[in-house]
């Protein structure tokens, strides 16, 4: 079935508007060394499409028949070792024809999947250490393709980087050692909405496209009738676009055998590296992609020079991604910034004349509709109008007075900084152990070792060889533990009195920006009326978050033991959905609580009882005490210092507030607390 469904790929030539899209897949399928292509956009942008189509449209080429790898009869630099043993006594190796594979890496795989593991039947059949075939040797010269790759777990997305860098895949692990080629054209998507990569990830992808729905209402007309084709007749359909799909697949392979001849000028190249330093871009891999796909784009056009039109559009495809950006601020927010550094470059550069018209050119290009002819590549289309987020609040300075800070053990490993072990099959196999209570992911290596010992030891060397339960091993893996910041902001009333809201929303909003490049799960309880709301679930990616305080309200009464009890179920919830994880909750408040979570209760009762279950439970708790007393007001009547003390917590007592100092104590609480945790091995 299966097989059947991916028989029909939509052609790639069929594909309404998306020119930088389409470009930037050519670019890499022309030179696939430039890196891969990163699609962000919303779903249902055509990102998986257009990533499936190009495989259908790129050339068959030639395979050894029966290996793994995917070796190229022709090219020992592209065999494995046993394609290139055979090779070289002279063997003829077997070749078919077939098109490139598109090789889908799930969320779900392991990293034995993905790399590689010991082939358990030959193991136990013959008593040989061999490799199981990865995902990596499957992909190899062909399309590796990662949907949602934002929500892939860190250390996959560092190994599938590496092996795309360097074109192999090194598998040490288990008794098995083996080095096999793994190149291949990368494409990954993602929803900014749902979490962004890690600037080091980003990077490491050639090209970078944002995707976003066409707006033209002629377009999504065009869309719909063309896929209501599709479906109704995917082979008609087919044949319709099969001189366009030829046609450009031919451009391709010209391309391919001209590439290494085309040049660039060394004022191009002077240009190239005087942007990326104008745009503060310091990776030198932005260098290197820009002119690669300079030079793909020439060689696609039939051209053996770079001009600079081919300079323009590969840095709108190349730099986007690796501009320096605030935490959520969107990545169409820098495309302004580049437009201004070229356009600076190309009159400063005075290139030749038949250079001169090429921005006029790009210009009124840019000025069509997209179309969904491949006879002009545009650089990057109009982009939807940037939205304008309004302030969070005032920044104002802070001054801590007291810090009371008693931090427990409280889990097995702590923050993305900060390996720990792991009982699942995720994460990198690290060593081998005895288990009582494991019955998944055994560490075949370690198993076969010890019923070889036991049987020599027994003198049971005749006996057919078996593996009993005692033999058993299992893996022990590195994993890596998230915080889990909760936030739960007072936007009572009172703290409007005090002129403290504002400073509420700034502290909270400085949180965010501190966790956010370390990937750790943050989450936004407001005490709204009577009741604790959450405004944000847990999440990684807090795009949003900006605009939710923004748009906190004020209101009249402070259910802080509310906010207490709803903190700590949403701890709870959250660990059943990400196991092991590092809970803090910061409480922003002035600490004039005046509901009870229970109709009737005493509220300093519920808040001495509620803290402490913070620390029954292994929960850090910061408290951030915003009461501002005037003079003539009685001593402190908030609840803050209390609840503090009672889950054996951090109190600070807020004078002023700034986003860096906020910040700072954010960071310290968590250093601390890492120094504090033990990791179990």
């Amino acid at each position: 079935m299966t097989r059947h469904l991916r028989k029909w790929f939509y052609p790639f030539t069929a594909i309404v508007g998306q020119e930088n899209l389409k470009t930037a897949l050519i670019s890499v399928a022309i030179k696939p060394s430039i890196g891969g292509v990163l699609l962000r956009g919303e779903r249902g942008t055509g990102k998986s499409t257009a990533a499936r189509a190009l495989a259908d449209l790129l050339p068959e080429i030639e395979f050894v028949k029966g290996c793994p790898f995917n070796c190229n009869p022709k090219d020992t630099s592209e065999m494995c070792d046993e394609c290139l043993h055979k090779y070289e006594r002279g063997e003829e190796l077997p070749v078919e024809r077939r098109k490139m594979k598109v090789v889908d890496l799930p969320l779900s795989a392991t990293e034995d999947r993905v790399v590689g593991s010991l082939n358990v039947e030959t193991a136990l059949k013959e008593g040989q250490a061999r490799l199981e075939p990865g995902l990596l040797a499957e992909a190899n010269r062909g399309i590796l393709y990662v949907d949602e790759v934002n929500l892939l777990e860190d250390h996959l997305v560092d190994v599938l980087l590496d092996s795309a860098a360097m074109g192999l895949n090194i598998v040490e692990r288990e008794g098995v050692s083996v080095a096999h080629p793994s190149k291949f054209i990368l494409i990954g998507t993602m929803n900014p909405e749902e979490g962004e990569l890690r600037p080091q990830i980003s990077d490491r992808f050639g090209l970078c496209v944002q995707i976003e729905a066409l707006k033209d209402v002629e377009q999504r007309k065009e869309i719909v009738r063309r896929r209501e084709e599709f479906e109704k007749d995917p082979k008609a359909f087919q044949e319709k676009y099969s001189s366009l799909q030829n046609e450009l697949r031919e451009k391709i392979i010209r391309a391919r055998e001209i590439l290494n001849r085309v040049e660039i000028s060394d004022q191009l190249l002077s240009i190239v590296s005087k942007l990326c330093l104008d745009l503060n871009v310091h990776t030198h891999r932005a260098d290197i992609v820009i002119v690669g796909t300079a030079k793909a784009l020439a060689a696609f056009e039939g051209r053996t020079e770079v001009t600079m039109e081919d300079i323009t559009k590969a840095a709108k495809l190349a730099l986007p991604h690796r501009l320096r950006r605030l935490p959520f601020e969107e990545i169409e927010s820098k495309e302004k910034e580049l437009e201004q550094a070229l356009q600076n470059l190309q009159e400063n550069s005075n290139p030749p004349s038949t250079q001169r018209k090429q921005p006029k050119k790009e210009t009124e290009t840019e000025k069509r509709s997209t179309q969904s002819s491949f006879q002009d590549l545009v650089g990057v289309a109009g982009k939807a109008p940037q939205k304008k987020i309004g302030e969070i609040g005032k920044p104002i300075s802070t001054k801590m007075l007291n810090i009371a800070t008693h931090l427990r053990k409280t889990a097995r490993g702590y923050g993305k900084r900060f390996p720990a072990t792991s009982d699942t099959s995720k994460g990198r196999y690290i060593k081998p152990r005895l288990s009582q209570n494991q019955f998944h992911d055994i560490a075949f290596d370690a198993t076969l070792k010890a019923a070889a010992l036991r049987l020599s030891q027994n003198n049971s060397v005749q006996e057919s060889f078996r593996v009993d339960h005692q033999d058993l091993r299992f893996k022990m893996r590195k994993t890596k533990i998230s915080f889990l910041i909760v936030l739960v902001v007072d936007s009572s009333s009172s703290m409007n009195i005090y002129e403290r809201i504002e400073a509420a929303k700034g502290a909270a909003y400085s949180i965010l920006t501190a966790s956010y490049p370390k990937r750790d799960y943050v989450g936004i309880i407001i005490l709204k009326s009577t009741q604790a709301e959450v405004l944000v679930p847990p999440t990684k990616h807090l795009i949003l978050g900006k605009r939710y305080l923004r748009d906190l309200p004020s209101t009249g009464k402070t259910p802080l033991a509310a906010g207490l009890h709803k903190a700590l179920k949403v701890i709870e919830n959250q660990k059943l959905k990400i196991g092991s994880t590092v809970p803090i909750v910061v409480v922003i408040s002035d600490g004039h609580a005046n509901v009870p979570l229970s109709p009737g209760a005493n509220i300093e009762k519920e808040l001495r009882a509620l803290s402490k279950l913070f620390y029954d439970r292994g929960i850090h708790l910061i408290s951030i005490d915003t009461e501002k007393v005037p003079k003539i007001f009685a001593p402190s009547v908030g609840y803050m210092k209390m609840i503090a003390e009672n889950a054996q917590g951090a109190y600070y007592k807020i004078e002023e507030v700034t986003a860096n100092t906020i910040e700072n104590i954010i960071q310290n609480e968590k250093e601390n607390l890492a120094d504090t945790i033990s990791t179990i091995l």
